[in-house]
C-alpha cells in the first residue's frame, strides 16, 4: 500500500505543477543571430573522384553546441539536395530535437544542372536495350565514400553510421549501393522507386542484386525502405509483382540484422517524399525507442533512477551501433533529465539530483542550463560557493553560445 500511495504521489509531482525553481522551464537552447535555426551551413569541396568543385550542405542537430565533441551523431546524406535537403533537414532536426529519432547531421549533396539522372545505373527497356541516361553511378560512388565521408568526418562530430536518401532516379543510385558497397550506409532510403535491369546487371535485376548480397553477407546489418504512390506506380502490376517478389526472397533468407519495408505511399509523385522520409525514419529509428516514459526510472531506492536510465540508453546504443543518449532539457515535455532532477530536489534528495544534473553536464559539457540546474541543487545541498562557480559558468556558457535565454542565467 505505501508503495502504492508513493508512486501516486511521483506521479503527480511529476506530471503537476511546477517545482518552484525559476530555472525549472520549458525552453530550449536556441542560438541568436542573423541566421535562425537548424544551423546550415554550405561547402565547395574538391571531389577528386569527378574532377571537379562540388557544393555540399550541412545541418547541424539542435544539440551539437552544446554537446560540443562529447557526443557523436548519425549522419543522413540526402541526394537531390536542391529539392529535398532544406525540408528534409527540418524535418530531421524537429524529430530529434522532440526525441523522435536521434539527434542528426544531415548532408545535402546537390546536382549539377543536367546531372541529375547521370548517377543511376544506365537502366534497361524491357527489351534490353539501354536507355540513353545513367551509367556514372561508380564515380558517384567513389565521390560520396572518397570524397564527402571523410570530409564530413573531419570535420563535423559525426558518429559510424550513415543514411542514405534518394529519389526517383537518385534512389535507383541507393538501390544500387545497397549491394555494390555493401556497408558503406546503415541504411538506403529509396522514394518513388522501383525494380530496374541495368548495364552491366548481367540479366539480374537490382532487387535480385540486393537479395544475393544479403545471402552472401550472413552478417551484414541494415534498413532498407521503398516507396512507390499508390496513384502512380503503384499502380502499375509489374511494380507490385517486383515488390511482392522482393518481400518473398528476404522473407525467405530470414536475416536477422536486415531490416526490409516497403509500402505505397498516399501521396502524388514528389509530395510523397516527406511522408516516405518519415515513414522510412519511424521504421529505421522508431519513435517508442528514443521517447521513453521517464517516470519508468524513477526508483525509491538511492541511486537507482539515474542507474536505470544509464541502463536503457547503454542498451539502446548496444542496438542501434552507435552512443544513444537521453535529452537534458527538451522543449515543453517532461521525459528529459531535467525535470528528473527538479523532481528529486522537490524530495529532498539532493544527493541524488546532483547526480542527475551532473551526468546531464558530462553529456552536454557546453550546456548553460546544465550548469545552472546543478548550481539549483548545490544551493539546495547548501554550498554557496560551489552554487556561485556553477552560475559563473553558466552565464559564460550562455554568452559564448549565444544563448537567447542568457539573461535568466
Amino acid at each position: 500500500m505505501k508503495s502504492i500511495v508513493a508512486r501516486i504521489l511521483f506521479f503527480i509531482v511529476f506530471t503537476g505543477a511546477n517545482t518552484g525553481y525559476a530555472d525549472e522551464t520549458h525552453d530550449v537552447y536556441q542560438k541568436t543571430g542573423a541566421i535562425g535555426y537548424p544551423t546550415i551551413q554550405k561547402f565547395n569541396i574538391d571531389a577528386e573522384s569527378l574532377k571537379q568543385k562540388r557544393e555540399v550542405l550541412v545541418s547541424l542537430p539542435s544539440a551539437y553546441i552544446e554537446s560540443g565533441p562529447r557526443l557523436k551523431y548519425p549522419v543522413v546524406f540526402v541526394l537531390d539536395a536542391e529539392l529535398m535537403f532544406y525540408p528534409i533537414a527540418g524535418q530531421i532536426y524537429f524529430q530529434g530535437m522532440n526525441s523522435q529519432m536521434p539527434e542528426a547531421i544531415v548532408v545535402g549533396i546537390p546536382n549539377l544542372p543536367g546531372e541529375r539522372r547521370a548517377i543511376t545505373p544506365t537502366p534497361l527497356n524491357r527489351n534490353g536495350e539501354p536507355l540513353w541516361f545513367g551509367g556514372k553511378q561508380e564515380q558517384y560512388l567513389q565521390f560520396i565514400e572518397n570524397d564527402i565521408i571523410p570530409f564530413i568526418e573531419e570535420r563535423f562530430h559525426a558518429a559510424d553510421y550513415k543514411v542514405l536518401v534518394g529519389l526517383s532516379p537518385t534512389g535507383q543510385f541507393a538501390l544500387h549501393s545497397v549491394w555494390s558497397r555493401p556497408g558503406l550506409f546503415d541504411a538506403h532510403v529509396a522514394i518513388n522507386t522501383a525494380d530496374f535491369n541495368a548495364v552491366g546487371y548481367e540479366k539480374s535485376s537490382v532487387f535480385e542484386k540486393i537479395a544475393a548480397t544479403i545471402a552472401s553477407h550472413k552478417q551484414l546489418s541494415g534498413h532498407l525502405y521503398i516507396s512507390m504512390p499508390k496513384s502512380g506506380g503503384g499502380q502499375n502490376p509489374r511494380i507490385l509483382q517486383g515488390y511482392e517478389k522482393f518481400a518473398s526472397a528476404l522473407r525467405s533468407l530470414n536475416s536477422p540484422n536486415f531490416k526490409y519495408k516497403q509500402e505505397l505511399t498516399e501521396n502524388d509523385g514528389y509530395a510523397a517524399v516527406l511522408p516516405a522520409v518519415n515513414s522510412a525514419l519511424r521504421s529505421i529509428f522508431p519513435p517508442e525507442q528514443w521517447d521513453p516514459n521517464y517516470r519508468d526510472f524513477m526508483s525509491e531506492e538511492p541511486g537507482q533512477t539515474i542507474q536505470n536510465i544509464k541502463n536503457y540508453y547503454r542498451d539502446l546504443s548496444e542496438k542501434v551501433g552507435f552512443e544513444a543518449v537521453p535529452k537534458g532539457e527538451r522543449y515543453y515535455n517532461r521525459n528529459r533529465l531535467k525535470r528528473i532532477g527538479y523532481v528529486l530536489l522537490q524530495q529532498e534528495r539532493t544527493a541524488e539530483a546532483i547526480e542527475i544534473f551532473e551526468y546531464w553536464r558530462s553529456l552536454y559539457p557546453n550546456s548553460a542550463n546544465a550548469y545552472d540546474s546543478l548550481a539549483d541543487a548545490w544551493a539546495q545541498s547548501g554550498n554557496t560557493q560551489k552554487e556561485a562557480q556553477l552560475r559563473k559558468r553558466a552565464k559564460e556558457l550562455a554568452q559564448q553560445n549565444g544563448d537567447f535565454r542568457h539573461a535568466i542565467f
